[in-house]
């Protein structure tokens, strides 16, 4: 069983999302002590990428941010190694797909197999990862695909036998960022792809409260956009307080 499934059989989880590098690295490693003193399990380190698809403002503002001070992909791939080996946590990175076209899918799938249990490419199609997933399984690494509002019963019953970890669930259509609610619709959803998946769901985009963690009918949760804004570049100290303070009201 994979390190992803173990953690969420135990409970209904939160998953952060950190944008490595922003503001620095050494930034992103002291936030994950943060998260880990405060009992996070599974954490998403997203690579910084110029033309993300997805992403708000926030989350593409600390990626620029990122990017201008020179985070490259191999410097993260450092940073996770030295987080997997010192807390021994599960690492999903993500990233967009020219990332991993760039480097070629084999010699990616073993460049990250040192730190990686999951890895999440927003822009890939399902249809289009035969190419991929193949080199991640040799490596023991869960594909993660997404389930959207309007995808159809057969596409969730697919897409559940092709991963070892979670689907993630977009909440809404559009992009991330946080939301103070979510409507009728969206719950009923979840709670579709929840009864016809086979698999764990993780509900992903707009998180940000205690009352969303325990609402959402997943069995994950993944909170980013709010996570991000809790970060002053100009003040760790705080920062480290602010994402301490959000996450304990989550969790605890």
């Amino acid at each position: 069983m994979s390190k992803i499934r173990e953690i969420l059989k135990e409970k209904k989880t939160l998953i952060p999302f950190l944008p490595a590098g922003y503001p620095s690295l050494n930034a992103t490693k002291q936030f994950v002590e943060v998260l880990v003193e405060c009992g996070i399990k599974a954490i998403e380190i997203g690579i910084p990428f110029s033309d993300p698809v997805a992403d708000g403002p926030t989350i593409t503002n600390s990626y620029s941010f990122a990017i201008k001070n020179g985070i490259k992909s191999e410097d993260v791939y450092l940073l996770s190694e030295e987080l997997k080996e010192k807390y021994k946590i599960a690492i999903i990175p993500m990233l967009y797909y020219n990332l991993i076209y760039n480097k070629g899918e084999e010699n990616f799938a073993k460049r990250i197999s040192s730190f990686a249990d999951a890895v999440i490419v927003p822009d890939l199609p399902f249809r289009e990862s035969h190419r991929l997933r193949p080199h991640l399984e040799k490596f023991n690494i869960s594909y993660i695909p997404f389930a959207t509002p309007n995808i159809r019963e057969e596409d969730i019953k697919t897409i559940s036998k092709y991963t070892n970890a979670f689907i993630y669930a977009v909440t809404v259509f559009g992009i991330t960022g946080a939301r103070s609610s979510y409507s009728k619709n969206t719950y009923n959803y979840l709670e579709y792809v929840k009864k016809i998946s086979s698999n764990y769901v993780a509900a992903g985009f707009g998180v940000s409260s205690k009352e969303q963690f325990e609402k959402l009918p997943t069995d994950a949760v993944i909170i980013g956009s709010a996570l991000i804004k809790q970060i002053d570049p100009d003040n760790i100290g705080k920062s480290k307080e602010n994402i301490k303070k959000l996450i304990n009201s989550i969790i605890i």
